[in-house]
Order: C-alpha cells, then structure tokens, then sequence
C-alpha cells in the first residue's frame, strides 16, 4: 500500500506519487491504444494518465503490477458501460499483447477483480469528475466524497495478498 498521508491535498500526494514515475511519452504505445481515452481503441474506464496516477493516491495504491491491475480494474468497475466482454478482453491484450515489464499474469488478475468489484461500489464516477479541480482539496475528504473507504482497500490489500 501506498503510504502518502490523508492530510495532503491531491496535489501534493500526486507529486509524492510522480517523483519517479512514468512519464505518458515513456508508456508503450499498445498500452496507451487501450487506455487511454482518447484512443479509438481504449476501454471504458480508460482515464489520461494524469487522471489514473490520481486515482492510484485515492485508493492508497503504488506502481506494482498489482497496483496497476488494482487501479484499471477500478476505473473499468467504475464505469457502468464495462460489460464482461471488456473485462475478458482486457485481460487477454494485458496477458498476452503487452510489453512485458506491463504484462499482467494470472495472480494480478486477482487484483484487477477485487478492483473491479470495488469500483462498481464507489459513489462518483470518476470519468464523470474534473479530478484537476479537486487537486487541492485533502485525500482525506475526497476520499469520503467519492465513497472510497481506505480501511476497506487496507483489507482488499491483504485479501488480495492471501489469494495472489
């Protein structure tokens, strides 16, 4: 789990979160034709990577595989127009068509699920929010204001520990 304190705002988490991370140029090209949302091809879900990096400091996640399949698996649960051929073609292209430093395996597949199940739950959907006009508000109440419960994802965390 991610460890940026609630009390920071957005912003200042996101800049904890970005210090070392991906910058988009560096993100392969068949990750970014299906998610990214400007891509023709992107799933639903699919938010820019400033967006997505956002959503990673909400929900307490870091960059691990397992925090990626977590995080995109929420942001897919998330949208009401995922169906289950989405889910099982994402999992196809993230199993076997990405690079592999991006490549899922079965055991992040877990992640993703948990993740999924749990965006389905959150209250606002994320598409739907300006996340740049929230950036100065705290972690702590965003995350109240979206439905995100960290103590609950602290358990998912550990569940999904357990079935990895």
């Amino acid at each position: 789990m991610l460890t940026i304190p609630s009390d920071l705002t957005l912003r200042e988490g996101y800049e904890q979160f970005v210090q070392d991370g991906d910058l988009e140029a560096e993100i392969p090209w068949i990750v970014q034709i299906f998610e990214h949302p400007r891509s023709p091809f992107s799933f639903p879900g699919s938010l820019p990577l400033f967006e997505h990096d956002c959503i990673h400091v909400l929900c307490g996640r870091d960059k691990s595989l397992y925090d990626e399949a977590f995080v995109i698996g929420m942001t897919m649960g998330n949208d009401s127009k995922t169906g289950w051929i989405h889910i099982l073609l994402f999992k196809a292209i993230a199993c076997f068509l990405y690079p592999k430093q991006y490549r899922f395996h079965p055991e992040h597949l877990v992640a993703f699920d948990l993740g999924f199940n749990y965006g389905r739950r959150v209250l606002k959907k994320f598409h739907d929010c300006d996340i740049k006009a929230l950036l100065n508000r705290p972690i702590k109440q965003l995350r109240r204001s979206f439905g995100i419960d960290i103590s609950e994802l602290s358990m998912l965390y550990r569940v999904e520990g357990l079935l990895s």
